[in-house]
């Protein structure tokens, strides 16, 4: 797992914060999206979307999209929260998980995110891999919450 360091980014001159080379000074598979995502963030507030596990946890982890949606926004961040567009946020029943992540996906098309921000255990959740999956094959940048607040620390 990458973590954030305290040194400079050769390529982009960003840092401290998260690394966009390997020690060895070989590109990371992201480093790219997250020159962009850099770049981006660093002129404007950029859309960011929460992305992590909702079935199975007590209240869907509400509490948990909760502070990330208030730590990205206090960081200058606009933000999705999954919780609150779609079906999700009229607490519709009857529905199935097919339906709520088609409002998901269908918000990460259509509202213009320009970065995905994950929560601690995403990638144990189908539909956050899903969401992930379709923001890397759209060249949308992903990474942990932690990742996003990093950049705005550099500003």
């Amino acid at each position: 797992m990458i973590k954030p360091t305290s040194v400079y980014c050769p390529t982009c001159g960003i840092g401290p914060g998260w690394p966009c080379t390997r020690p060895n000074g070989a590109p990371l598979p992201q480093s790219q999206k997250w020159h962009k995502a850099r770049v981006k963030a660093a002129t404007k507030p950029m859309l960011l979307y929460i992305s992590g596990p909702i079935t199975g946890i007590e209240d869907s982890n509400r509490p948990a999209f909760a502070k990330a949606e208030m730590r990205l926004k206090d960081a200058g961040y606009r933000v999705l929260n999954p919780h609150k567009i779609g079906p999700q946020a009229g607490y519709q029943n009857g529905l199935e998980w097919s339906d709520y992540l088609r409002g998901d996906l269908a918000a990460i098309l259509n509202q213009g995110v320009e970065g995905i921000a994950t929560l601690p255990n995403h990638h144990y959740s189908r539909g956050a891999r899903l969401e992930v999956h379709l923001a890397l094959e759209l060249d949308i940048p992903v990474g942990p919450e932690q990742f996003w607040l990093s950049i705005q620390k550099e500003k």
